[in-house]
């Protein structure tokens, strides 16, 4: 209720600068609205980038989420030219509260795989900690993978 509050007497103050024609205060205004509603929405989602091609990362990411005892309800590739260049997972667990988890991993080169995790509880309610649990747990494993790999 204070958030809508404070947001209706935002717009209340936006209006009274337009018409007034204040303009230019009025955008600057406007904008950093915008942006502070923008970066809270990239503050939702933990990501990471991975020295590994993106079969491998994908792998890891299909067993942490296993591990952890999510449950895969998608497993989507996507190819493009044939080849392929992003994978999408979404899992989800029943416990006191359902929590759903979007993973996306995006091939940026041959050996790096950007990785996001977003993760929310309930309807619309972010869950940034669980988020960022599950990409050091993908972070983590794709080190202790790297390490292996060095040695062989």
């Amino acid at each position: 209720m204070r958030n809508a509050t404070c947001l209706c007497l935002a717009c209340l103050a936006l209006s009274a600068l337009l018409s007034a024609g204040c303009t230019s205060v009025a955008s600057a205004v406007a904008g950093g609205a915008i942006l502070t509603g923008g970066s809270q929405a990239i503050s939702d989602t933990a990501t990471d980038t991975l020295d590994l091609h993106l079969t491998i990362a994908t792998e890891i990411a299909r067993a942490v989420l296993g591990d952890l005892d999510l449950t895969i309800i998608k497993d989507a590739p996507t190819r493009r030219g044939g080849a392929l260049t992003r994978w999408d997972f979404e899992a989800v667990t029943l416990g006191d509260e359902a929590v759903s988890i979007d993973v996306t991993l995006v091939q940026i080169s041959r050996r790096l795989t950007q990785v996001s995790v977003r993760a929310s509880k309930g309807w619309l309610r972010p869950d940034l900690p669980t988020a960022e649990t599950i990409i050091d747990r993908i972070s983590h494993d794709a080190a202790r993978r790297m390490i292996g790999d060095a040695k062989h």
